[in-house]
């Protein structure tokens, strides 16, 4: 049986949070970036800074994900069967319940051709936070491959000039992009003529980062000089998104998305300083923390429709922003996480049919049961 990585715990609950954090705050935020709203200084700097916050969910789960899963020898067909048609499955039952809910409490007109449509993956899915799931699955389609590779090269030394290929065509290029297609006048955005597609994308190198993290390739890396790199970069992405705000230039929002090399390094070092912090000698994660992480890919699912309904039967827009955020957080972790325990503890067969939460094992080696 494998080492539990204690450790890996904190990130997936960490990574779950700022998910939720992410959400709540784009409820009062979205608008601003879209140019709808326009706020004062103070709470711009507040709402972006946990915006920026929240956007390092994604990348923490897909870190997770090549720390457990790559470099292991995953047969594919095994490894689909155990872990790609579940996830399949789950996802399939989430479509429909969340366009039921949609119908429901937001007045979409049934279409029986729109629900198979996105059943199919031939339609982008209602609910927003539901992006994911196709773009995971993807990733385990390859991720037998992946291992195979990684297991095959000798250490990580050997993708050094694929994955900085990746990381200019997937995350510097379409970083100078949102500043060339809109704030430099008659600026040509840069498309880079190699086709990097067989990467697998700029999830790719989230995946391999957090592979290569939890192989020590930072580990030599000072930790003031880690938290120099992150907060060098939150800084830079904040004065950046604060420019392209004063200046009412609206068209992108990229600079808060995972292709921005900000939100890249941002992620990255957070996991790295979490695995130092969480996998300190006689560090283990307690037995809330333990339910929370295996509750973790429940939490993203739920989280979103407790945010809708919140909204809903709350006047949580005549509370301010901060109080509205903080309310919208609360509900979605404290709501979801409480709903899922009794999975977690009892009905567990259900508990994997629907959320995908796993018996307790040394290691819970899913990361997308974050």
């Amino acid at each position: 049986m494998r080492e539990r990585k204690g450790w890996i715990d904190y990130a997936r609950v960490c990574a779950v949070f700022c998910v939720v954090l992410c959400h709540a705050t784009e409820s009062f935020y979205g608008a601003v970036v879209r140019g709808e709203a326009s706020i004062h200084k103070a709470l711009w700097m507040l709402e972006n800074t946990l915006f920026t916050v929240g956007r390092l969910g994604v990348p923490l789960f897909l870190a997770i994900t090549g720390a457990l899963l790559l470099g292991r020898e995953l047969e594919p067909g095994k490894f689909y069967r155990k872990s790609l048609f579940p996830l399949v499955g789950t996802t399939e039952i989430w479509i429909v319940l969340n366009y039921a809910f949609v119908c429901v409490f937001q007045d979409v007109e049934f279409s029986l051709a729109d629900l198979v449509c996105e059943m199919l993956f031939l339609r982008t899915l209602e609910l927003s936070h539901m992006w994911y799931m196709p773009m995971i699955i993807g990733l385990y389609l390859a991720l037998p491959f992946l291992s195979m590779a990684v297991r095959g090269a000798k250490g990580p030394g050997a993708f050094r000039l694929p994955y900085l290929a990746g990381v200019a065509a997937f995350l510097v290029i379409p970083t100078v992009n949102v500043f060339l297609a809109e704030a430099v006048p008659g600026g040509t955005p840069l498309k880079l003529k190699l086709d990097f597609d067989l990467l697998g994308g700029v999830y790719v190198l989230y995946l391999l980062g957090g592979y290569f993290i939890a192989q020590g390739v930072l580990e030599k890396i000072k930790g003031k000089y880690l938290l120099l790199a992150g907060g060098g970069c939150f800084l830079l992405n904040t004065a950046a998104q604060y420019y392209l705000y004063a200046n009412e230039f609206y068209k992108s929002n990229r600079l808060l998305w995972y292709s921005s090399a900000c939100i890249f390094v941002m992620g990255l070092s957070l996991f790295e300083g979490i695995r130092r912090m969480a996998g300190m000698p006689g560090r283990r994660a307690v037995r809330l923390i333990e339910d929370a992480a295996r509750c973790s890919f429940g939490i993203y699912l739920l989280h979103k429709p407790i945010l809708v309904l919140t909204l809903k039967c709350l006047p949580v827009e005549n509370w301010g922003e901060p109080a509205g955020i903080f309310v919208l957080l609360a509900a979605g972790l404290g709501i979801s996480l409480l709903f899922l325990l009794p999975f977690v503890r009892r009905w567990k067969r259900a508990g994997r049919v629907l959320f995908l939460i796993k018996s307790k094992t040394p290691l819970q080696a899913t990361g997308h049961q974050t």
